[in-house]
Order: C-alpha cells, then structure tokens, then sequence
C-alpha cells in the first residue's frame, strides 16, 4: 500500500493535479460501471472519424477532460507506449 501512495504523491508533484482516494471516487455497482464503459467506448467508435491519430484525440477528450476516467500523466504514458510499440 506504501507503493501506491508513494505513486499518488508523485502524480500529484508532478501534475499539480490532487488524486482522489478510493473513499471518493462514487459508489457505483459493477454493472452499472461496465454499462457506462460500454456506452462510451460505443459512442466514441460510432462517431470518431478521421484515422487513428483524429482518434486518440476524441478518447482524450473522452477520458481525460469530460468523464476523468484516468489523468493527464496515465494518458501520455499511454500514448508513449502506443508510439512504441509497431
């Protein structure tokens, strides 16, 4: 548990942006949150048009800035790794 505070603090450091902690995130049942999941990620295949690259700019709107699914620093490592990887 050290590890993943320790992780948090940094994020926080380096973003400027606070973590939530597990008691704020709301309370959802896990069919619910797969529903949400679900309906996302349909919108988002339904409606994105223009290539890979127009895509990774409408799932960070998406993620990132609308729902705040995940945050600024875990959505460059993400596009890191695809920018890597062939």
């Amino acid at each position: 548990m050290l590890m993943v505070a320790d992780k948090r603090r940094t994020r926080e450091r380096i973003t400027g942006i606070p973590a939530l902690t597990k008691t704020e995130y709301p309370a959802q049942s896990s069919w619910s949150s797969v529903a949400e999941v679900f309906r996302a990620f349909f919108k988002l295949g339904a409606t994105s048009f223009g290539g890979p690259i127009a895509h990774l700019g409408y799932f960070r709107s998406e993620l990132v800035q609308r729902r705040r699914w995940i945050d600024e620093a875990e959505d460059k490592g993400m596009m890191q790794t695809i920018e890597v990887r062939p």
